[in-house]
């Protein structure tokens, strides 16, 4: 009897032991572009909590919008360990130099949020990127807005048939900017009410920049004759909500209401909506994305096979897309 308790014990120990071994491999790196952006601060959030339930241990890096030190953070990083990497590149165009210091230590790379052009992704058998398809976002505003102008005839202040309007962009060399810019146009266009921009400007995501564009676009053109805002996302529509409300506008006044659309349902955004501040968002599903960040760094780390089921979306090639959600008044 105790010959057999020594070895049940042996046992329990042993899988304690085994258990172990495999939990401490379980981590991964996580690179931020900045943590400064609320998306993104957002989403950390998000994937700590998904983390925490996949017994997946993290660290965490801010480059601060700054490539340099992105950089060497990776470096660092895989001097140290071996761990996957997560990352939402500062280089938005291509994400190369991260790749590249990957797969010279044979290190899978998660890319998210930020996109490497197809042929770095392609470039490494164990690059991935999870993202959107930001064209979707771009058509999801135009159909919020033409819903509102159908029900809101009254919107077209000069009775020109067209919508005149403000846009604000995110960075010019992000593709998410391009793409939701330019479909938001093209579907404009189609249904025939797309008028011609008041105004077009570059706030780079920033709160600060599109309030700072927005007075720009007062020293020109009079709140009476802009008929929509569209933003990039949610961060600089809430920024030209800001001034607007410094003009007694989108507070509750149906008199005094420009239909303002933006991106990403962030809670002050739907908390917008809600309040009738603003006509409508897209949500860009970040808790969505963080899991499946999770997901393929454990997939990774248990040297298990990364499958749709594991997944729960579509995977072409090596890329995840989460699909975007209208969120209207």
């Amino acid at each position: 009897m105790k010959l057999q308790h020594v070895l049940a014990s042996a046992a329990v120990i042993s899988a304690a032991l085994c258990s172990a071994a495999q939990a401490a491999q379980d981590r991964a790196n996580i690179f931020y572009y900045s943590l400064n952006d609320s998306f993104v601060n957002q989403f950390s959030v998000q994937v700590r909590e998904a983390a925490a339930a996949s017994e997946l241990k993290l660290a965490e890096f801010d480059a601060g919008d700054d490539l340099a030190k992105q950089l060497s953070q990776v470096q660092t990083a895989l001097s140290q360990n071996r761990y996957p990497l997560i990352v939402n590149p500062v280089d938005a165009l291509n994400g190369e130099a991260v790749l590249r210091n990957a797969k010279r230590a044979r290190v899978p790379v998660i890319f998210f949020n930020r996109k490497p052009s197809d042929k770095v992704l392609s470039s490494y058998e164990d690059a991935w990127y999870v993202g959107t398809n930001s064209n979707d976002a771009g058509r999801y505003q135009a159909e919020i807005l033409i819903d509102y102008l159908n029900a809101h005839p009254q919107a077209d202040k000069n009775h020109n048939g067209q919508i005149e309007y403000v846009l604000i962009k995110g960075e010019a060399t992000h593709q998410d900017t391009q793409q939701r810019t330019n479909t938001f146009i093209r579907t404009m266009m189609d249904s025939g009410l797309a008028g011609e921009p008041l105004y077009t400007g570059n706030a780079d995501w920033s709160y600060s920049k599109a309030l700072t564009m927005m007075r720009e676009v007062l020293f020109t053109h009079k709140l009476s004759e802009i008929e929509a805002i569209i933003c990039n996302n949610d961060e600089m529509a809430l920024g030209v909500l800001n001034e607007l409300q410094a003009h007694g506008y989108n507070t509750g006044d149906s008199d005094k209401f420009i239909p303002l659309i933006g991106i990403d349902a962030l809670p002050k955004a739907i908390e917008a909506v809600t309040r009738n501040q603003m006509v409508g968002t897209v949500l860009n599903d970040s808790r969505s994305l963080a899991e499946i960040c999770v997901k393929l760094a454990k997939a990774y780390c248990a040297h298990q096979p990364i499958t749709e089921d594991l997944i729960g979306l579509p995977i072409d090639g090596h890329q995840i897309e989460v699909p975007y959600v209208k969120y209207a008044m």
